[in-house]
């Protein structure tokens, strides 16, 4: 995106949100939360310069009005860890609450903002830049009803027993779903593959047996003895974050509805990887924890 001569100003947004950010940088926090971000999670070129989430709000609530959508794509292009979350932050604050930015009028604004984010998705290249702005591509996911509908109607073709190995059943029921999120659940990259199972918690209150179906697709995917995933182009052996990642989505959808959730674990404890099954029996009783985490694999 190329920022027009019409956008241009002395006081930019992307000036007033860079000079807000440097002034609350802080040099000795910095080095704590580059301890605190396992380092082989981190690209290379990434860095972190010290400015807490509460700031990072604050610079949106201040210089937010001042902003356009340009502003977010530089502020996801740079190198600093921080600007990436406070570019995101402010793509979520536009999503869900009004937005002033200058959009194509003959499109939503929801289309065009989740478009956008795909299109930078791979700017969102940590667990908490995609733990803070996943939702968006969550509620996209819903605008097509239809599509999550036709989803949930192939995975209860079999009045809800589906095998957790049924590959026609699964595969058929992905592909009921918008090509973007087919691309990114089915995508090798640790980041998208985490976007695409977090984004779900968006709907686990009103979609509950959607939103578990698409869990047992990612457990069978993670259960692929020749599954491979990969990190900034490069193999990655570790699959941590994924298999916790699918356990958070389980564990939430049994605040609304906590028989489905245990029903689901019963079925399909066993194919779940040990960390998956303590993330999603967080909430139970010590007696069940025991006896589903025991059933787990490694």
């Amino acid at each position: 995106m190329k920022r027009k001569a019409s956008q241009i100003s002395e006081f930019n947004g992307i000036q007033l949100i860079q000079q807000a950010l440097e002034k609350v940088s802080d040099k000795g926090y910095s080095q704590k939360v580059t301890r605190f971000f396992k380092q082989k999670y981190i690209k290379p070129t990434s860095k972190f310069v010290g400015i807490r989430i509460p700031q990072v709000r604050a610079v949106i609530k201040e210089c937010y009005p001042k902003t356009q959508l340009l502003d977010v794509s530089e502020l996801l292009m740079d190198d600093r860890h921080e600007y990436r979350m406070t570019g995101l932050l402010l793509l979520v604050n536009a999503y869900f609450k009004d937005c002033h930015w200058e959009l194509d009028q003959a499109k939503s604004k929801q289309s065009q903002l989740s478009e956008f984010y795909l299109s930078h998705i791979q700017h969102v290249n940590n667990w908490d830049l995609v733990d803070a702005s996943a939702h968006v591509l969550g509620d996209w996911l819903i605008f097509d009803p239809q599509s999550v509908r036709s989803s949930l109607e192939i995975y209860k073709q079999l009045d809800g027993v589906v095998e957790f190995d049924d590959v026609e059943i699964l595969k058929n029921m992905l592909s009921k779903l918008p090509d973007w999120y087919t691309e990114i659940a089915n995508s090798n990259d640790l980041w998208k593959r985490r976007i695409a199972i977090v984004m779900l918690l968006h709907l686990k209150k009103d979609h509950t047996e959607f939103v578990l179906a698409l869990m047992h697709y990612h457990l069978w995917k993670m259960s692929l003895e020749d599954h491979v995933l990969t990190l900034y182009d490069s193999t990655f052996d570790d699959h941590d974050l994924i298999h916790k990642a699918i356990g958070w989505v389980i564990r939430e959808c049994g605040k609304s509805k906590k028989q489905m959730m245990v029903d689901f674990i019963q079925r399909f404890c066993s194919n779940m990887h040990k960390t998956t099954a303590r993330y999603a029996t967080e909430h139970l009783s010590s007696t069940l924890v025991k006896r589903y985490v025991s059933k787990a694999f490694k």
